[in-house]
């Protein structure tokens, strides 16, 4: 069901009308009737396109695969003009508190636009309405529609501000990385040595949180190992909350330079390289501690 709201211009039009309906009266004038009818048909189609202006639309909404809390991200909206003849204009179409215009739709077209929208909780957050609003066709009434809608999505949790780089300084503010354990396979160690620019993968954190200085560690065999963190160590050093979003930023950076990386949760293990694991693994973080 729609609702209708005059404009200023609407009311000023009525008012005329009126005014115009009792000059007709008074003066019986032929060509006074007529303009007052032509007024009062004016007013009907404006009505009736206006009414039809909103009706029957439909819409779709697609979000990016990676939406962190505090981050802006780009959610798209597609809307189609479902009616079979008569065109759709100047819509205002409001979602998740944010606003974006269509300026016309040929009947059974699709068209979309863009919200950029920030979240600041991880978790789940459900979009259960779409609001649209129009002054077609002559700006007399604004009528306004709500469309009842079921989409949910996840927002991954915060991410802390970070410093990394693989070519000398390794940094996260207000965290560090001794919580990541170097995992070789089950091969044994065959050499420490100071760091020399090697990958950050390679570092041999547990030193490095004891005296503040980098260590590398060798293998016996030239094999590329793999970073392993456990979930559980994080809550030993943070608190809860802290502890979501130190992983997930560990997960983002170290998938993002592409390195061997295990991160463990619940006791299920991730692999973080495989794009569904770590959206997966991202999820649970997301969720953790909520019901």
């Amino acid at each position: 069901m729609s609702v209708i709201k005059f404009t200023k211009a609407g009311w000023i039009y009525i008012i005329l009308t009126i005014l115009m309906g009792f000059s007709a009266i008074n003066t019986n004038n032929n060509l006074v009737f007529i303009t007052v009818s032509l007024m009062l048909a004016v007013m009907g189609v404006s009505g009736f396109y206006g009414k039809s202006n909103i009706e029957k639309l439909s819409f779709n909404i697609s979000f990016e695969n990676e939406i962190y809390a505090r981050k802006k991200t780009n959610i798209t909206v597609f809307v189609t003009n479902r009616k079979k003849k008569l065109i759709s204009s100047l819509l205002n179409i409001e979602v998740l508190g944010e606003k974006g215009v269509i300026d016309f739709i040929s009947p059974k077209e699709t068209k979309n636009f863009k919200i950029s929208k920030s979240f600041e909780n991880r978790g789940v957050v459900s979009i259960d309405k779409i609001v649209v609003s129009s002054t077609y066709p002559f700006n007399f009434f604004i009528r306004r529609k709500v469309y009842h809608i079921n989409e949910e999505f996840i927002v991954f949790p915060e991410m802390i501000k970070t410093n990394i780089s693989f070519s000398g300084k390794n940094k996260i503010d207000n965290a560090d990385l001794s919580g990541i354990d170097e995992a070789k396979n089950q091969e044994e160690i065959s050499n420490i040595r100071g760091y020399n620019n090697d990958p950050l993968n390679k570092i041999f954190w547990k030193h490095f949180a004891k005296d503040g200085n980098l260590y590398v560690k060798e293998f016996s065999s030239s094999d590329e190992s793999y970073s392993y963190l456990s979930f559980d160590e994080l809550l030993r050093k943070y608190d809860t909350e802290m502890a979501i979003k130190v992983a997930t930023t560990i997960i983002y950076e170290m998938n993002a330079w592409r390195k061997p990386f295990i991160f463990e949760l619940d006791g299920e293990k991730f692999n973080i390289l495989r794009a569904t694991e770590k959206l997966e693994a991202l999820k649970r973080l997301a969720l953790y501690g909520k019901n």
